[in-house]
């Protein structure tokens, strides 16, 4: 019995010797592989790079018309990046009009303060996003849509509140306006 278990350990140790052999080799082979794929990998990147900067000098050879093409796209992507800054600030305008809307319709004080001071937080994110893309009009239609909405919001009068309520709308559509016809 002892000789068997013996000779069951050895076999399974030569087992594993030789499995983990072949496991080293396998390593080896795929990072080999991987040495020469990195290197051809970089040989292209370098063909690639070549080729642009051939391309590169044909073009600047080119007629002049293409250097006013490239300078046309140009202006396209900078007011395409401007628009989407402004599009932030009109859509927090728009938040604050909704607000300031459901404030000046409603009929209950407690529903009225909380929804101007919802429209006070989207006014304050709309003054962030005209200021982050140089809308000065916007900026100051949002500051006065804030002002009236704090005002709205800290008033203990009905009448005033709604009042306020009203002012604040009308503002958010200024700034949504602005914000709107923005080319800085």
């Amino acid at each position: 019995m002892k000789t068997k278990s013996q000779l069951f350990i050895l076999i399974s140790l030569i087992a594993f010797y030789s499995l983990s052999i072949s496991c080293s080799q396998r390593n080896k082979e795929q990072k080999d592989s991987k040495s020469t794929n990195s290197q051809s990998l970089n040989n292209d990147l370098q063909n690639n790079y070549q080729e642009s900067e051939t391309s590169k000098d044909q073009n600047n050879s080119s007629e002049n018309s293409d250097y006013q093409r490239n300078a046309e796209t140009q202006d396209i992507k900078i007011e395409y990046q401007d628009q989407v800054d402004c599009s932030a600030a009109y859509s927090s305008a728009d938040d604050a009009y909704s607000y300031a809307r459901r404030a000046y319709n409603s009929d209950d004080f407690d529903e009225i303060k909380s929804y101007l001071h919802k429209a006070m937080s989207s006014f304050d994110d709309a003054m962030n996003y005209s200021n982050q893309c140089g809308c000065q009009n916007a900026y100051s239609s949002a500051d006065e849509g804030y002002t009236y909405a704090k005002r709205g919001y800290n008033s203990d009068d009905f009448d005033e509140m709604k009042d306020y309520a009203r002012k604040a709308k009308n503002a958010a559509d200024d700034c949504m306006n602005y914000a709107n016809g923005c080319s800085n």
